[in-house]
């Protein structure tokens, strides 16, 4: 008995020293607001740059009805702010809209929705920066229609191939007394940032309604996946109605190869599909936001999962991701490196003060495997949004960059860009050991991890 009591009190002290060299390689997670400047309550969006650092841009507001101002800035992956630089904007309606980066040609592309005349004129805007941050080069697109009348133009994706030319989604849309209606585009740069072709693509169905490429992912071979929404019928209040689009485009002449649209509620939500991701067998997955009428509220918001297959037939869709929620609009979809699907999105909670990132882990057959709710803070103090992107660094844990909004009624209230380090289950604290000791009749000793923090997809041992 004595030797089975130090065999315990042996496993007991190697598991405090397991907890202990977690403890301290956990220092390395944080959750970090910058101030470069108070931003106008807008999106922020990054694209990773190197192995060690990131690129992200947001909109900055000085007054109403004045120039804005676009910040850029580079921050290493352990939060540090290694640049930053504004750049003005001649246009007193600007918001960034999404950000790519070249690591070979070192260039990061903005893609802007800009004017004076908010929802009356815009145009839609590609500016290259180096990596020094320092602007090259800017191109403007205008949309108009058949009788030449100039439309608004808004930009939604950045997309770049092996061959290194740059995608641009956006869709020209006019504006009536009762609703209005849009058609989606797709433009093609090239890597003298020279226009190859900017196509404006036929409506779905009888106008007025709008179609909508909101993301864009390179398949390479020549081919573009591009997915939104498609259908929207618009009323006084919102976008109430919708089907979800999903199409492939030939890269080389602008054309569409292939075609789906989609709708599990019978047409009376408003539906979308965002954050594609193609797995090694070319199956589809993304996230999908639909509305229950009226869409202005957002507990009628709901977020689900959709998988299609190489020819874009439906293989399943869950409407399970979450409710009260929307999809994140940056890069919210990925394959860890276990195996397992990795979705984010933003939940309302009761009020804005209150809203989380909502991330869960699933199978391939979208089976939910883990489900948890991250705040900037831990402890739901701020308004937390992680809406532009989530990627997994090489050791497996989890980095989310988006905007962070202070609502303690102080001087520090307004939004910032937030960044979000967490391990691989999207925890910032430290994780608390914890053992079952299991003796069956041989007198064999089986040691249980039972901590709550423990997941099946740990590549370290749930730490």
């Amino acid at each position: 008995m004595r030797t089975i009591n130090i065999i315990i009190y042996l496993l007991v002290v190697l598991a405090s020293l397991q907890y202990a060299n977690i403890a301290e390689a956990q220092n390395k997670y944080f959750s970090k607001k910058y101030a470069w400047t108070k931003l106008t309550g807008t999106f922020v969006y990054p694209d990773i740059m190197t192995d060690t650092s990131f690129c992200a841009a947001a909109t900055i507001k000085k007054e109403q009805k004045s120039p804005n101002y676009i910040v850029a800035a580079i921050v290493n992956l352990k939060g540090d702010t290694l640049k930053s630089k504004i750049i003005q904007s001649d246009y007193w309606h600007t918001q960034v809209s999404s950000v790519v980066c070249d690591p070979v040609r070192q260039r990061c592309y903005l893609g802007v929705t800009a004017g004076n005349d908010e929802d009356i004129r815009q145009v839609a805007m590609v500016i290259e920066l180096n990596y020094n941050l320092d602007s090259l080069s800017t191109l403007i697109f205008e949309d108009f229609d058949e009788k030449k009348n100039n439309l608004v133009s808004v930009c939604y994706d950045l997309e770049i191939d092996e061959a290194h030319a740059i995608y641009l989604s956006k869709t020209a849309w006019v504006k009536y007394a009762m609703g209005d209606s849009g058609r989606r585009s797709i433009a093609k740069i090239d890597t003298n940032f020279s226009v190859v072709y900017d196509t404006l693509y036929d409506y779905i169905a009888e106008n007025p309604h709008r179609d909508n490429y909101f993301h864009l992912l390179n398949l390479g071979g020549g081919l573009l996946l591009a997915s939104g929404g498609a259908n929207y019928v618009h009323n006084l209040s919102w976008l109430n109605k919708g089907d979800i689009l999903v199409e492939i485009i030939k890269t080389a002449t602008g054309d569409i190869a292939k075609s789906a649209i989609f709708n599990f509620h019978n047409g009376d939500r408003m539906a979308a599909a965002s954050n594609p991701y193609i797995d090694e067998e070319g199956n589809f997955y993304f996230t999908t936001l639909h509305t229950n009428s009226p869409a202005t509220n957002s507990e009628n918001h709901h977020t689900g999962r959709l998988k299609l297959d190489r020819e874009l037939n439906l293989v399943w869709y869950k409407d399970s991701l979450c409710s009260n929620c929307v999809p994140v609009f940056g890069e919210g979809l990925l394959k860890n490196k276990t195996g397992y699907m990795v979705y984010a999105a933003i939940s309302h909670g009761d009020s804005k003060a209150k809203e989380s990132i909502v991330l869960m882990k699933t199978d391939s057959t979208g089976k939910k495997i883990a489900h948890r709710h991250i705040w900037y803070d831990g402890n739901n103090k701020y308004s937390t949004r992680a809406e532009e992107s989530i990627y997994e660094l090489s050791d497996g844990s989890l980095l989310f960059i988006g905007w962070v909004w202070f609502v303690n009624g102080g001087d520090e209230d307004g939004y910032y860009m937030g960044v979000i380090h967490t391990n691989c289950m999207g925890l910032l604290t430290e994780p608390k050991a914890s053992y079952e000791i299991a003796q069956n009749e041989g007198l064999t000793l089986k040691l249980k991890n039972t901590s709550q923090y423990v997941y099946p997809d740990s590549i370290d041992g749930g730490f």
